[in-house]
């Protein structure tokens, strides 16, 4: 079972399992390699060297590729790693690296290739970029096109006026360039933000890396019916304990994916079938021999690549992780994969649920001192809200909203009691119309006054324009702010610097609910 983070004695055994295992000289080949790509960093070479030395362990997290670093959560990720592997190495006096794992295998490119910038109302603008054909293509292996200038401009001109705009737009234009891949754009711009942080990024698409991961690959195959038949054990135990299972197990199917057409081809889940395995949505290319699956396995690693099950397994088998921050998301499907460490003979490390934060900056808190709302208000349903704001907006000499329903009520209620009390006395058949029909009186009554509430709201148009920019601030399109605006337009307010100095200030080593960052 996973260990507890909040346990000083896991804590400790997690790292002591860790420092006691060594990097392959793969994985630090392709970390050098990564390295040699970025912006200089002696951070970063430091954590290097003490991988190489041995007696180092690692907090993990990571992401797949995505535009502009995608959703701010991405960034969020990056900065809890960097901390707990500060706080984990002074607690245990141990050299701790943060470790960030670009997974550029994923080829949802739908998900990766869009970020959202602030709108001018309460739905954000989602910059998106077209996928240029519909196949399972890595991310590692997808190419920026002319367009990517086109979105780069239109990140401008949304910028416009930010304090810190060019800041951040250098930045962008420095690795989302035409003739890059996605992976390179992704693993360039988030080194450079953390390269005084020493912040390691590895891609498993690197030629290093591949060999690294491809006894794990070799056993995916080998030992499909006993891994599938110890996850199902797991998702049933799961269930006993009312919880779901989060990816389906197909029984005796490999965990990894296959590239069958080369390196930079799509790739495809598999099952077995008479004489090799079956291409999942592979069309007519049908069927894999067995003999050929297994030449592949023998030596061309870059024909495989993990699961969302296996992949957690392949970053802990290449890294001395002693911790993973991951989203619930993950979290979820890692605590699906137990029984995997333990057929793999691997202890899980400490799983630490990532920082979750809401920027609310000096313009959110004028607009809700200006609405009299709080941040948490706009989460709330717009209905509710338009109500709330029309009750704080209310012209002079209209009714005012507050007790509404009870002041249309009061006249009758004395009646209907009086009512009631001689049915009960005469006809309780006359007593419950009595308590039916003021029952739907106070219903209409309710929906009078709110109806009310929410016309106080609608003829103010500047309060409206205004409860739209809160919205779209800090909780865009109904979401939370992390999962759908990008870190341009957060960072391009205050600076780069200074922005991610504030998320590191607030970032705690396991929280345990979001928060607040304020100016």
């Amino acid at each position: 079972m996973p260990l507890d983070p909040w346990c000083a004695p896991d804590r400790a055994a997690a790292v002591r399992e860790a420092v006691g295992r060594s990097v392959s000289a793969e994985v630090l080949a392709a970390l050098t390699a990564m390295d040699a790509r970025a912006t200089p960093s002696d951070a970063r070479r430091g954590h290097l060297d003490a991988l190489a030395r041995g007696g180092a362990a690692a907090v993990l997290t990571g992401q797949q590729a995505g535009l502009w670093l995608g959703p701010l959560y991405t960034f969020y990720k990056a900065a809890h790693a960097v901390c707990l592997a500060r706080w984990l190495s002074a607690e245990q006096g141990v050299a701790v690296v943060p470790v960030f794992w670009v997974a550029s295998e994923d080829h949802d490119h739908a998900e990766a290739a869009e970020c959202g910038l602030p709108g001018d109302g309460a739905e954000p603008l989602r910059v998106r970029v077209a996928a240029p054909d519909e196949r399972p293509v890595p991310m590692a292996c997808r190419t920026l096109g002319p367009e990517i200038a086109e979105h780069n401009e239109t990140l401008r001109r949304e910028l416009d006026g930010l304090p810190a705009a060019d800041e951040v737009l250098a930045l962008v234009e420095r690795h989302y360039a035409p003739g890059v891949t996605w992976a390179a754009a992704f693993t360039g711009m988030l080194a450079e933000l953390f390269a005084d942080e020493g912040l390691l990024v590895l891609d498993p698409r690197d030629p290093h890396a591949l060999a690294a991961a491809l006894p794990v690959h070799r056993r995916a195959f080998a030992e499909a019916e006993a891994i599938a038949g110890a996850l199902e054990a797991r998702v049933r135990e799961l269930r006993r304990h009312d919880f779901d299972a989060p990816v389906h197990v197909r029984p005796g199917a490999p965990l990894s994916f296959v590239h069958p057409e080369g390196p930079e081809g799509p790739r495809y889940r598999v099952e077995a079938a008479d004489g090799g395995y079956a291409l999942v949505g592979g069309g007519e290319r049908g069927l894999v021999p067995a003999a050929t699956v297994e030449a592949w396995l023998a030596s061309e690693p870059w024909r495989f690549s993990s699961s969302a099950l296996l992949r957690p397994l392949v970053q802990d088998l290449l890294l001395p992780t002693a911790a993973t921050v991951g989203g619930p998301g993950e979290l979820a499907y890692l605590a699906q994969t137990t029984s995997l460490y333990t057929h793999f003979g691997r202890p899980m490390p400490l799983l630490a649920p990532r920082a979750r934060f809401r920027v609310v900056g000096p313009r959110e808190q004028r607009l809700c001192a200006a609405l009299g709302l709080e941040p948490d208000d706009a989460a709330l349903p717009r209905a509710e809200l338009l109500a709330r704001v029309g009750a704080t907006r209310r012209p002079e000499g209209l009714p005012a909203p507050e007790g509404l329903e009870e002041r249309l009520l009061a006249p009758v209620r004395a009646e209907l009691l009086a009512l009631r009390s001689a049915g009960e006395r005469l006809d309780r058949g006359l007593a419950k119309m009595v308590t039916r029909g003021e029952a739907a009186l106070e219903k209409r009554m309710r929906r009078l006054a709110n109806r009310y509430r929410r016309a106080l709201a609608q003829r103010d148009s500047e309060t409206i324009a205004r409860l739209d920019r809160l919205v779209g601030a800090l909780a865009p399109g109904g979401a939370p702010q992390e999962r759908v605006l990008g870190l341009p337009a957060l960072a391009a307010r205050e600076g780069l610097r200074s922005f991610k100095a504030r998320v590191l200030a607030a970032c705690e080593p396991f929280p345990t609910r979001s928060e607040d960052i304020g100016p």
